[in-house]
């Protein structure tokens, strides 16, 4: 997915010029990273609520600015950025447009239908819903920015234990399932299947 996202920015943003990014809900910085080690121009902010794992993005790469923000209220200037990136989390669109310059984009990931399907279909007798839809998702993005583009993308990854629990542990319709009542011993690997939105004022 980050070579999507790559391709997208360079797309829609022209890459020659200085560019400032806002990673929205950046975790760690997986992507912030890859971005700074590859577009040279892109000038790059790296917001979380939580501390932890600002202190470890930090660690890790010291030329993108880290700190610890909140949805409600970014703070950053008006009209000062020109791309904003929001990978599995939440928005706030009225901030997003304040803090857009008038020609920025946003470019939203959400999962897909078939999302970590295998583990979804281990946990099925947990889980309220069964099947997950993002149509809503994607409506209301649609319904705060002007849509310029929708992409699925899906794809197999080869997984270990090590990283089935580390899905586990991160993805949000898993939160409520009991881990220790799951049969994951046969999965080798599993479906990512995303949806990327892209976004102008």
């Amino acid at each position: 997915m980050e070579d999507n996202i790559k391709k997208i920015i360079k797309q829609y943003l022209d890459t020659s010029k200085a560019l400032k990014m806002l990673d929205v809900g950046c975790g760690e910085g997986f992507y912030s990273r890859g971005l700074s080690e590859s577009i040279n121009n892109l000038d790059i902010y790296a917001m979380d609520n939580a501390k932890d794992s600002i202190i470890l993005g930090a660690k890790k790469e010291q030329k993108i600015k880290w700190f610890i923000g909140d949805l409600s209220n970014i703070p950053l200037k008006s009209n000062s950025m020109d791309l904003l990136l929001n990978i599995f989390t939440p928005s706030n669109y009225s901030e997003f447009t304040r803090i857009l310059k008038s020609d920025g984009y946003l470019i939203k990931v959400v999962p897909g239908a078939n999302y970590l399907k295998e583990l979804r279909e281990c946990a099925a007798n947990q889980l309220a819903n069964q099947k997950y839809s993002n149509e809503s998702v994607i409506d209301y993005f649609a319904n705060h920015m002007n849509c310029e583009e929708v992409i699925n993308l899906t794809y197999k990854m080869a997984v270990t234990k090590e990283n089935i629990d580390n899905f586990l542990k991160v993805t949000p319709m898993m939160f409520n399932v009991d881990k220790e009542k799951l049969f994951v011993d046969d999965i080798n690997e599993i479906t990512l299947d995303f949806t990327i939105i892209v976004g102008n004022n």
